[in-house]
């Protein structure tokens, strides 16, 4: 029985795994972080069916060499030039990011009701929380890859045919301002529809250090009406932020006057 659930996991594996390389290999860039990640989804939707703890760990091991390697190699990389010739934003750097946020998503959903309970013996100590580590580690990359690509996209639509890196840009000082102060606050709202503090937490600290990004740097640096702008598109957020934090989070029952009975 052990053998033939092995088989069966290896075989269907590897299949899965060509069916899910054969869209990315037809791809003319970074085929292989999109590779990876559906691969690695496969490769999870096939434990679900499976139960066999190598399908599980080596779906999210692509997984996560996909998700590192779309966070790091903008950093520098001459591979991530502008696609200002091609549409903006919605260009191949916007379907390479999509495509493993997507397939983490989706694979920490799968994860998500099956870790705990198919945890093996040796595992256990890692689910003292009753936590799915796995599952809530690739929601977690999801979002990390949203803001990602949040400035890469920012960077790349002011870089003008140039490769991906850091130079002094009013203009795109003041999206990425307003990006971070939009992204905060998409996280706030996740955060109160899942009832996910540590989503709460997130926007709180990211709304934070775009007011230190706005009050340190932008001020210093922008004039005019992009600094009205940068101003005005945080302001903005946070006053959004704020109604809902007492809306959702900080509000609280109000206390009931008992009764008087006479």
């Amino acid at each position: 029985e052990q053998f033939h659930q092995t088989a069966l996991a290896g075989y269907g594996g590897v299949a899965l795994s060509f069916l899910a390389l054969a869209i990315p290999l037809e791809l003319e860039r970074h085929w292989i972080w999109v590779g990876w990640s559906v691969m690695g989804l496969a490769l999870i939707f096939w434990w679900q069916r499976v139960n066999h703890v190598g399908l599980k760990y080596f779906g999210a091991a692509l997984l996560g060499l996909a998700i590192a390697g779309l966070v790091f190699s903008p950093i520098g990389s001459t591979t991530f030039r502008s696609t200002a010739r091609e549409m903006p934003i919605f260009n191949w750097i916007f379907y390479t990011y999509a495509a493993a946020i997507i397939a983490s998503i989706l694979s920490s959903r799968i994860l998500n009701s099956l870790e705990l309970p198919r945890a093996l013996p040796f595992e256990k100590s890692v689910y003292l929380a009753k936590t799915p580590v796995i599952a809530v580690a690739l929601y977690a990359s999801a979002l990390l890859l949203g803001f990602v690509w949040l400035n890469v996209a920012i960077t790349d639509f002011f870089s003008g045919g140039a490769a991906l890196g850091y130079h002094r840009d009013a203009s795109r000082d003041l999206a990425t301002s307003i990006g971070w102060g939009v992204y905060a606050l998409l996280l706030l709202v996740l955060g109160v529809i899942q009832t996910a503090k540590p989503l709460r937490w997130a926007s709180l600290i990211l709304l934070m250090i775009t007011l230190l990004k706005v009050t340190f740097y932008d001020m210093g640096n922008l004039t005019g009406l992009y600094r009205v702008g940068s101003l005005l598109g945080l302001a903005i957020p946070l006053i959004v932020v704020s109604l809902l934090y007492q809306r959702f989070v900080f509000r609280k029952d109000e206390p009931t006057i008992p009764e008087v009975t006479q």
